[in-house]
């Protein structure tokens, strides 16, 4: 099996499941431990359940890791890069209603 035509680094995966858990604990809270389950689109019988987001988040990166697509330490700088934009939107995105 052939690795697909994308760059090793960064890992867009990556850095959209660390901004997804960065964002997920500034608005919910970090002890947020809330059952996860992912439905597929165009199957709705096919669904996934996780018991956090991180945990979602952990299978998220290690399959990249197991499909030999991204090595460890590119998907640890990636997730940081996600994080990293997070504060950001919540201060100016996120506000309050009222």
């Amino acid at each position: 099996m052939q690795p697909p035509c994308n760059p090793e680094y960064p890992s867009q995966a990556a850095i959209q499941a660390g901004a997804i858990s960065a964002l997920f604990s500034a608005v919910l809270g970090n002890n947020s431990a809330s059952a996860v389950t992912i439905i597929d689109s165009i199957d709705p019988k096919l669904a996934r359940q996780f018991a956090t987001v991180a945990a979602l988040a952990e299978e998220q990166r290690m399959v990249r890791i197991w499909g030999g697509i991204h090595f460890r330490s590119s998907l640890d700088a990636s997730d940081g890069m996600g994080r990293a934009m997070v504060p950001h939107r919540v201060n100016t995105v996120f506000r309050p209603v009222r």
